[in-house]
C-alpha cells in the first residue's frame, strides 16, 4: 500500500529534518570556534548572514507612501490583472469599448501541478 509507505517516509524525513537542524546548530558553533570555513568530503561549511529584512513602519512618510502604493495596486493594478487573466483563460485579447484599453492575455509564468498533500495529525 503506497499510502502507508508515504506516511512512513514522511515520518523518516521529519526525523532527519530535526537531526539536520540540530547538526546545523552544532556545525555553526564549530565553524565559529574554528574561525574559518570547514571543508569535508567535498562540502564547505561557512557562516554567512542571510538576506536582512528591515521594517520601515516607524517612519510616517514611508507608511503614507506604502498606503498609496497599496491603494494603487487595489484600484489600478488588480483590475488590469483580472482582465488579463480572463484573456489568458479564454485565449483572446480583450478590448474595453468604453476606454479603448487593450488587455492581452497574461503571460504564463508557472503553474500548479497535481500533487499529494501530506499533513501531520495533531
Amino acid at each position: 500500500m503506497y499510502a502507508k509507505k508515504v506516511i512512513e517516509l514522511t515520518q523518516q524525513i521529519e526525523k532527519l529534518e530535526q537531526e539536520l537542524k540540530n547538526a546545523k546548530i552544532e556545525a555553526m558553533q564549530e565553524v565559529e570556534e574554528n574561525g574559518e570555513a570547514i571543508k569535508h568530503d567535498g562540502f564547505t561549511l561557512s557562516l554567512f548572514t542571510a538576506g536582512t529584512r528591515l521594517d520601515y513602519t516607524n517612519n510616517e512618510a514611508w507608511v503614507k507612501a506604502q498606503k498609496e502604493i497599496d491603494q494603487i495596486k487595489r484600484d489600478v493594478q488588480k483590475p488590469i490583472e483580472k482582465k488579463m487573466s480572463l484573456a489568458y483563460k479564454n485565449g483572446v485579447t480583450l478590448f474595453d469599448d468604453e476606454t479603448g484599453e487593450v488587455f492581452p492575455p497574461a503571460k504564463y509564468k508557472s503553474g500548479g501541478k497535481e500533487t499529494i498533500r501530506i499533513t501531520k495529525d495533531k
